[in-house]
């Protein structure tokens, strides 16, 4: 299972945002790639940022991890789901893990 975990987290995408919401472009990611993205209630604010981001053939970890730091919040893997949260909550289920 952690294989496949892995292969999805690093499978290769192509991103070209314009100033689109934060939770628009990780729905539209998770929907592309079959991956399970979840936006923390408490960042709601903060999942309706713009974000723009033009990448080809990046692995769909680093597209999350780079739309989420141009919001101002992290993402944390969580078993198979990407979930997005504060920087202190990600910290917190990193040490967790």
């Amino acid at each position: 299972e952690e294989v496949a975990v892995y292969r999805q987290m690093r499978q290769r995408v192509n991103v070209d945002l314009d100033r689109v919401e934060l939770a628009q472009a990780l729905k539209g990611l998770a929907r592309e790639t079959g991956t399970n993205l979840i936006v923390d209630a408490r960042v709601a604010k903060e999942a309706q940022a713009p974000v723009t981001l033009q990448a080809e053939d990046v692995p769909l970890e680093t597209a999350v991890r780079l739309l989420c730091e141009a919001a101002g919040v992290k993402p944390v893997r969580v078993g198979n789901v990407l979930y997005v949260t504060n920087r202190t909550n990600a910290a917190d289920l990193r040490a967790d893990h």
